[in-house]
């Protein structure tokens, strides 16, 4: 006499994420348990992903401060103009100052086109 069985219940599996498989913990047949572990996914792509959000973050931080320091330059700078209009300070130090705004502005301008890449 032939015979055959059918499961009792039959459960469609999915995961919250998809993606390759990297280990397989139960065989088709096996008895598994509650919250028993089946399958693993390989995690490579979610910390690559996360380790550009990381990244994307940090340098949206260091933007932040280049413009702190943008400002804080181009503030010394117009005081720098005002005290010589009025005929104090030195041409060389309004100069140096002009010239330490344009380069903080350039560092912004650069890490705000890293940030777009």
């Amino acid at each position: 006499m032939e015979a055959f069985t059918e499961p009792f219940k039959v459960i469609e599996l999915a995961a919250p994420e998809s993606g390759r498989v990297a280990s397989i913990h139960a065989q088709r047949g096996s008895h598994v348990k509650a919250g028993q572990l089946l399958v693993e996914l390989d995690t490579q792509v979610q910390l690559a992903a996360m380790k550009v959000a990381e990244q994307r973050a940090s340098a949206t931080t260091q933007v932040e401060a280049l413009r702190v320091e943008y400002k804080r330059k181009q503030r010394r700078y117009e005081t720098l103009q005002d005290l010589n209009r009025d005929g104090g300070g030195t041409a060389e130090e309004l100069l140096d100052a002009e010239a330490e705004t344009q380069i903080a502005q350039l560092n912004v301008k650069a890490a705000e086109e890293e940030i777009e890449l």
